[in-house]
């Protein structure tokens, strides 16, 4: 469940508000007795009772070690939400809440109970609610019972306290009306689902590559929120609308970092995850309207940007990921800088045209970039090493499964990495 094990049943996007309260735990498995076992093997059974020396008025009363609980709150393998973590306790009370707000493809809300191990988490088990339960906006509370594996039958199933109520986008005033920024004159930006914010600046440099004459003059569109599912869901519904729309995203071909580390790969790994949602929500949105004939890709394409370089030695080259963060408006110049070039379709960056020649000319970049043999490329975009079929499943390049020269799979590894340490 979640990280842990496969969804199953019926997938609905929850879209919306969900207001949770995390209120306790009972007969929680202790957790850390392999870890009490080890401490004892290497510090001899209960050798140095007392401190300096000193005689123990209570020689037979014992600590008791037993599991630090923690709740994650997972949405699709996502962890929107998280407990403080309560030392040594199998019957932990947090009374938590939290006002999340999601945009998620899940078939069942999960809360996964941790235990906060000095060798990092372990998971104790998880609960887990339908979504169906959860979608009618009805309050959902109780006991329920937490899943694992545990090695004392004999002891009580362990259980999480909590309620749930889920409220859909269309039922929150801030979505439907916007927000005023100026009173009663300007209601604000209607069918946004984050409030307007006032003072905020936005600034475009033009690139030091391109010319000074050449500053093409481009009109900017009011700019919408780019978080991958809402960004999806933007597409889905200019499909269903029959309206032109594409997005170029350029990312870095792998983290800042050596991407065959254990961190990196599971970073990868989730990103390749984000994708693979994005296309499913494209792909489910063609098959709605009975677009066949149309590929996800026709609406959304993921770039990274390299260039060959030449060592010392002449017979040898290197490969390069330019991985450095850098803003762009939607300009001319930003089509003359990564393909060295300007062509008229790119002023129609929605047309079929133009995604078919960027993609074509990314793919020729890429072929230029993983040659064994030095070839220049026409300027740094190029296709990002994925093949997506159609009905939006994301797999590695065939050939080019792990990155060219440093290694490290393009679709990273999972791991049972903390958190922490990847996001």
């Amino acid at each position: 469940m979640g990280k842990h094990a496969a969804e199953s049943g019926t997938s609905l996007l929850l879209h919306g508000d969900l207001d949770i309260q995390i209120v306790e735990a009972k007969c929680l498995p202790n957790m850390d007795l392999m870890t009490e076992r080890m401490r004892k093997c290497f510090t001899g059974y209960g050798a140095c009772r007392t401190d300096c020396g000193n005689s123990d008025a209570h020689p037979d009363v014992r600590k008791i070690i037993t599991s630090d609980p923690y709740v994650s709150v997972c949405l699709s393998g996502a962890t929107v939400a998280q407990t403080r973590v309560i030392a040594n306790s199998e019957n932990p009370k947090w009374d938590e809440h939290f006002y999340v707000q999601v945009a998620h493809s899940v078939s069942r809300l999960e809360f996964h109970v941790k235990d906060n191990d000095v060798f990092g988490a372990e998971l104790i088990g998880v609960a887990s609610i339908p979504v169906e339960q959860i979608t009618p906006g009805d309050m959902v509370s109780g006991w329920f019972p937490i899943s694992g594996h545990y090695s004392n039958p004999m002891k009580a199933s362990p259980e999480l306290h909590l309620s749930i109520q889920y409220k859909p986008f269309d039922q929150n005033p801030l979505y439907k009306d916007g927000v005023g920024a100026d009173g009663t004159e300007n209601i604000g930006v209607p069918n946004a689902y984050f409030p307007i914010r006032k003072g905020g600046r936005v600034s475009l440099y033009q690139d030091a590559h391109v010319p000074d004459e050449f500053r093409p003059n481009i009109e900017i569109e009011g700019a919408e929120n780019l978080i991958p599912i809402e960004l999806a869901i933007k597409i889905a519904r200019k499909i269903k609308a029959r309206e032109p729309f594409t997005a170029y995203i350029i990312i870095p071909m792998w983290p800042e970092g050596n991407p065959t580390t254990a961190a990196m790969q599971e970073i990868l790994f989730w990103q390749g995850q984000t994708m693979s949602m994005m296309y499913k929500i494209i792909a489910d949105a063609l098959r709605k309207e009975g677009l066949d004939d149309a590929h996800p890709q026709d609406y959304l394409n993921f770039y990274c940007l390299g260039k060959r370089e030449i060592t010392s030695d002449s017979s040898t080259t290197s490969h390069s990921n330019e991985n450095s963060p850098m803003v762009y408006g939607y300009r001319m110049s930003l089509w003359a800088e990564h393909l060295g070039t300007v062509e008229e379709c790119f002023r129609r960056p929605q047309s079929m045209e133009c995604v078919q020649l960027v993609n074509q000319m990314a793919e020729d970049n890429w072929t230029c970039y993983v040659s064994p043999q030095m070839v220049d490329m026409k300027g740094h975009l190029m296709r990002y090493p994925i093949k997506v079929e159609k009905d939006g499943r994301v797999g590695p390049l065939p050939g080019h499964e792990s990155f060219p020269d440093v290694g490290g799979k393009v679709l990273g590894t999972h791991s049972s990495l903390p958190n922490a340490l990847t996001t």
